[in-house]
């Protein structure tokens, strides 16, 4: 096992800005604007996978989010306002995992009945609101609220009574996983009950810890 830190980012770049990132594996989500990655283009509303010391660059004035999973707490400094929204720490077995980005929406009062993921992950509110039920707490996510769920973590998302609710997610996940749904549903009343979320898969990432 290993100790690594995910960390949520939250950057605003301006035309020209140029951030060449860590030395890690690393995740982006456009909020608005454009960005280009190492000569990929990413619009808003996209996601895309960023390699170790790739360049991110705006030609107009961009928002987006950048989640990056690294063996210290510390992070090279970006141009422009930036802030870390979330930082978590994780224990992982070294090896081949992959990277998932992908972005679940719910209809207004939809629910993700108790529930696990097999890896752990940080997500991040997109719009509308949601009530995160763990097995400890319960919080109401806001928009530009980020919250983590371990592997294995059951847990309980319901949708609030307005207009649509989503969220970006980044998972650390084993490669049995890969191309498929994680979702698992824990109780036994909930498993013939439809699934009125849907998901946006954006990129699934082989990398190595």
């Amino acid at each position: 096992m290993t100790k690594l830190f995910m960390s949520l980012y939250r950057h605003s770049f301006t035309p020209h800005d140029r951030f060449e990132t860590p030395d890690c594996h690393q995740a982006i989500w456009v909020d608005s604007g454009s960005v280009d990655v190492s000569g990929h283009a990413v619009s808003a509303g996209e996601g895309h996978y960023v390699a170790p010391n790739d360049i991110i660059s705006a030609t107009k004035s961009s928002k987006f989010i950048r989640l990056e999973i690294a063996a210290s707490e510390s992070s090279s400094a970006a141009p422009g306002p930036s802030e870390m929204v979330l930082r978590s720490e994780l224990m992982l077995d070294t090896g081949p995992v992959f990277l998932r980005l992908d972005q679940v929406t719910f209809p207004a009062k939809a629910r993700a009945y108790r529930h696990i993921h097999p890896g752990p992950g940080i997500r991040y509110l997109i719009s509308g609101a949601l009530e995160i039920k763990s097995d400890t707490h319960t919080d109401i996510m806001q928009p530009g609220q980020a919250w983590f769920e371990d592997a294995n973590s059951p847990v309980q998302a319901t949708a609030q009574d307005m207009d649509t609710s989503a969220f970006v997610r980044a998972m650390v996940l084993p490669l049995a996983y890969e191309g498929k749904p994680t979702i698992k549903r824990l109780n036994a009343d909930d498993l013939q009950k439809p699934a009125l979320q849907t998901n946006k898969r954006f990129f699934d990432q082989r990398i190595i810890l």
